[in-house]
């Protein structure tokens, strides 16, 4: 359970502009974790995450559209989400934001796969 000081440091770091902390702001909301719950404030400090280029915020954003958690359903927009977390997780050489993406195409959330052969293909290299 995160104690109110490192809420409030982490609170500080966020509001001075820190990605990681906007992140970890986030899923302190989400998780209720040393505050109450609230998918809005989570949603809020997710994006504002994501907007300072953190492919985790990015992630957690698309999972949030892919499950309808704190925003309205959208495969469509997970599919957005999940493709941006995996350019910027491409750009940095973190993998594992790039298997979400895979995921997502597996199942076909937000994409268009080809009911003949059930190809499809990445919008980014992998390498």
């Amino acid at each position: 359970m995160m104690t109110p000081e490192a809420f409030q440091q982490i609170s500080t770091l966020a509001e001075a502009g820190d990605a990681m902390a906007m992140y970890d702001l986030g899923f302190a909301y989400e998780s209720g974790n040393g505050v109450d719950q609230d998918w809005a404030e989570a949603i809020t400090w997710y994006l504002k995450s994501a907007e300072a280029a953190n492919p985790l915020a990015m992630f957690a954003l698309a999972t949030a559209y892919s499950t309808g958690d704190g925003v309205d359903k959208s495969p469509q927009e997970a599919s957005i989400w999940y493709h941006k977390a995996a350019e910027q997780a491409a750009a940095i050489g973190d993998p594992d934001v790039i298997f979400y993406l895979l995921f997502c195409h597996e199942h076909g959330e937000g994409v268009n796969i080809n009911p003949a052969d059930g190809s499809w293909q990445l919008p980014i290299p992998l390498l």
